[in-house]
């Protein structure tokens, strides 16, 4: 006889770990809303809930922050710090749960494989404040924990812990009642969902994870291909994702002491060479690639300086590492004090990730042209259309203007083109947008609509309430 084996997952979050670190070393920021902004590339590592409230998010530029918050308080973020208590939470959950039964997913997010450990507590409840007592001597802030069935509701769980105040306890959500906890949220959450999707699916009427999962598993494959239905499994409460005890560091690190009085320039990028490869090997060890390079230089006489850039695509080449630490420090100024040089690597994940690649011809058919478009249009639907970018030294084409007959309600239904091409009857109506903005007191008011003629052929079209219509031909597939 085969038995099922029960699962049980507890996510603990840190939510904003960089902010509450800052804010218990200086609590004089304790009113103001708080930014933190890594040192090599200006952009916004963590931001507390006000700050976010004004639309601040990671990845932001600091330029943006001073925009949507001005009265947020900037602080350099200091990574070291952070990097130390997540590998120190990270051993005390070792400590608590047993070697193999956690993942660390982000900075202060993990994951615990808790089946067959709350028998030792006496109730998951009882369970996640013994976890708390473990974790104090660590840090005192508070975590957020949910437990359930899968990865994704446990997630869920937690952030709605975090809402809740989390200061004790957790949120426990019963085997079997993840969709009922899911269907209220919104489909934003669902993890890294592709904007145009995301896009798509609210003009479709649909804001709701319990909206998407109600929809037809084949409607979702139709429209989304596979990946929509990875993320319609999720909004119905299924995660078939396993626990990953053996997940990329976040971070890897290389440094070398300098000597005093480096003769010139050139002996320096000797020491970020050396250092270039050893990141590498580190790098190739761990079977992962790293995102973006960043370079620190602290000398005894200067201030410290950083600089980085990011590494497109991810790559642990070591030649092509060096190259890049070599440049970055051609931004540094030089004493000829003694010093410490550092490489970091980050973020980081593994090799065989976005190795595959669309085949662009699947299949010949009577137009050679016919699959292009329908790869493109393909591409388009799954990444958005920025995927697809028109190359030209000349600028963009100008819009051609068009005779269009359209129906009562705007709908183009027949198109005549340029240059003799003929008259085209619009098939379908697929995408339709509005745009609105002012240009030099000029106002321009246009409707877009992507249509699909008689014979495969996509062509985007837009009214001017000024001027007509046109064919846009910077989107022309």
């Amino acid at each position: 006889m085969f038995y099922k084996t029960r699962t049980r997952i507890l996510c603990l979050h840190y939510f904003n770990l960089a902010v509450g670190l800052e804010r218990q070393r200086q609590p004089e920021l304790a009113a103001r809303p708080l930014v933190v902004v890594r040192i090599w590339d200006a952009q916004v590592l963590d931001a507390c809930p006000l700050a976010a409230a004004a639309g601040v998010q990671p990845g932001d530029a600091r330029q943006r922050v001073e925009q949507l918050c001005p009265e947020a308080a900037l602080l350099p973020a200091a990574e070291d710090h952070y990097q130390q208590l997540h590998d120190a939470l990270r051993t005390a959950l070792l400590h608590f749960a047993g070697a193999g039964r956690v993942e660390a997913a982000a900075l202060g997010e993990f994951y615990v494989d808790v089946a067959g450990l709350t028998s030792a507590f006496g109730s998951e409840t009882d369970l996640a404040e013994q976890l708390r007592a473990a974790l104090a001597p660590v840090t005192m802030l508070a975590p957020a924990i949910g437990i359930a069935e899968n990865k994704f509701t446990a997630a869920r769980a937690a952030a709605a812990h975090q809402a809740a105040g989390c200061a004790s306890g957790a949120l426990l959500v019963a085997d079997g009642s993840a969709a009922e906890f899911l269907a209220p949220q919104p489909l934003h959450t669902l993890p890294n969902l592709p904007a145009e999707m995301l896009r798509r699916l609210q003009l479709f009427g649909l804001h709701t994870l319990g909206n998407f999962a109600a929809l037809p598993a084949a409607a979702v494959a139709a429209q989304f291909d596979a990946a929509g239905l990875c993320y319609h499994a999720l909004a119905r409460g299924r995660d078939a994702r396993a626990l990953l005890p053996h997940t990329p560091p976040l971070i890897l690190r290389c440094s070398r002491a300098l000597p005093e009085g480096l003769p010139d320039r050139q002996a320096l990028h000797n020491h970020a060479g050396r250092l270039a490869q050893r990141l590498a090997a580190a790098l190739q060890a761990a079977s992962v690639h790293t995102t973006a390079l960043a370079v620190e230089l602290q000398q005894d006489t200067a201030p410290a300086q950083q600089a980085g850039a990011a590494v497109k695509p991810p790559s642990a080449d070591a030649r092509r590492l060096q190259r890049m630490a070599q440049r970055l420090l051609e931004q540094f100024e030089l004493t000829t004090a003694a010093g410490t040089l550092r490489l970091t690597a980050y973020p980081l994940r593994a090799w065989h990730l976005g190795a595959s690649q669309p085949e662009l011809l699947p299949e010949r058919t009577a137009r050679p042209s016919d699959n292009m478009h329908l790869t493109v249009r393909a591409l388009r639907q799954r990444f958005g259309a920025p995927v697809m970018q028109l190359a030209s030294t000349l600028g963009p084409p100008q819009p051609l203007p068009l005779q269009v007959r359209s129906a009562p309600d705007g709908r183009p239904l027949l198109v005549r083109l340029p240059k003799n091409n003929g008259t085209r009857t619009v098939q379908q109506v697929l995408e339709f947008w509005r745009e609105q903005r002012s240009w030099w007191e000029q106002p321009i008011q246009r409707e877009y609509y992507l249509v699909e003629a008689v014979g495969g052929r996509l062509l985007t079209l837009f009214h001017d309430a000024q001027a007509g219509w046109f064919l846009d031909q910077r989107r022309e597939l």
